[in-house]
């Protein structure tokens, strides 16, 4: 499905145009391909009146459902345990979009300081209807980075990590000590530093093995917009390579351009492996497919830190031959 119309009113909405081009009907179906239907009712473009009930149906949904995370956490979070750091999408709907029903999102990610993980998973484990842990291939050594905490409809993320330890990318000490302390529904809350929220983009195209959509895309540019007239490049540069995201951020920036969302100029890295990988990557403004398994997988070890990857892959196939086993055994009567 063609983007349309939907790349020229994103374009203008982030160069603050004071009067948006109109949205056609085949823009605002690659918007709902895309998760962009509540954001284009929050940008409020001209469309027709179908397409504008259908997006604002959509930003009452994604309204909905974020209040309710926010207002399920206030509730439910240990008294004395640290504020929580919100991340991904959850502050990205607060502090860049400003708007509940602007993104749309299926989880509240939390981070908190790796000491205190324990025993506030511990404390839901105890409450919550559903607990869950990431299915990733972890290396030995590695503490579990995440786990799931449902509370009826409400799927709260608690994060020691933003991603598994092996993968690179920021600590969670370092991520909460940075981070800027808040109040959300009377909760003290923190949200990441705003280097660090560019960093966590990087890191999230990475994590999805840089199957991403405009939606992602949007968040990055939004991310750079919110810095003002001039990101501060440098800085970004050197936090990613602390992270050992040098590699992530230079194809992460490809495709930024390649969305054709960010008009402004983007620092040139990268080598011709970086150039050669986004030139066969689908581009994110084409209409959102399945990723096939092995480029999934081929895209995470790429984006893996050079010296970790040898542990990836003995993982990895160990992980195929367990599913090769379980696959030829005989059925249990």
């Amino acid at each position: 499905m063609p983007s349309g119309t939907l790349i020229p009113v994103l374009r203008a909405y982030l160069a603050k145009h004071p009067t948006l081009p109109a949205l056609d009907d085949e823009g605002y179906e690659a918007a709902v391909a895309h998760r962009l239907a509540g954001t284009v009712y929050h940008i409020r473009p001209p469309m027709s009146e179908k397409a504008r009930e259908a997006a604002r149906a959509g930003w009452l949904s994604q309204s909905a459902a974020h209040l309710r995370r926010v207002s399920t956490l206030a509730q439910r979070w240990p008294s004395g345990a640290p504020a929580p750091l919100i991340f991904k999408g959850g502050d990205l709907t607060e502090n860049i979009f400003r708007d509940p029903g602007a993104r749309r999102s299926s989880d509240l990610d939390l981070l908190v300081p790796p000491e205190d993980w324990e025993t506030i998973a511990a404390t839901w484990a105890r409450s919550a209807d559903e607990v869950t842990t990431a299915r990733v291939e972890s290396l030995p050594g590695d503490h579990p980075y995440d786990r799931g905490f449902r509370f009826g409809g409400v799927l709260l993320e608690l994060h020691r990590a933003p991603q598994p330890e092996h993968r690179g990318g920021p600590s969670g000490s370092a991520l909460w000590s940075r981070g800027r302390e808040a109040q959300l529904e009377g909760l003290a809350v923190r949200y990441p530093e705003a280097v660090d929220r560019f960093v966590l983009w990087v890191l999230g195209q990475a994590k999805n093995s840089f199957c991403t959509d405009l939606a992602d895309q949007l968040d990055g540019a939004c991310i750079l917009r919110s810095f003002g007239d001039e990101a501060p490049f440098p800085e970004l540069i050197q936090r990613c390579r602390d992270a050992d995201l040098e590699a992530p951020l230079a194809l992460a920036l490809l495709r930024l351009k390649a969305s054709g969302l960010w008009e402004q100029p983007l620092p040139a890295l990268g080598g011709p492996t970086v150039q050669a990988i986004a030139a066969l990557l689908p581009r994110p403004d084409e209409a959102p497919t399945t990723t096939p398994r092995w480029r999934f997988q081929l895209m995470k070890l790429w984006s893996t830190p050079s010296d970790r990857r040898a542990g990836l892959i003995r993982r990895l196939l160990e992980t195929a031959l367990r599913a090769s086993l379980r696959a030829s055994s005989p059925a249990r009567r």
